[in-house]
């Protein structure tokens, strides 16, 4: 179960890097498109089995839960 007390906000006000902080602002300002994992691991440069582990790190969602979420 997701905590709801988790908002994604407080993710970037306290990310001291700066891919989290695209991250949120992507997902937030896309939300009405399709959002998909690879744009966003280009993005921030990683792969994909490091994106989901930075983003699980980060923000404890898997990147559905974590789009669905917000």
């Amino acid at each position: 179960m997701i905590d709801p007390a988790y908002h994604y906000k407080s993710i970037v006000k306290v990310a001291e890097c700066r891919p989290m902080a695209w991250i949120c602002d992507y997902v937030e300002k896309n939300d009405e498109n399709q959002i998909k994992q690879h744009e966003l691991e280009e993005m921030v440069n990683k792969n994909t089995v490091a994106f989901r582990n930075f983003l699980k790190k980060k923000t404890r969602y898997t990147f559905i839960d974590y789009v669905i979420h917000i």
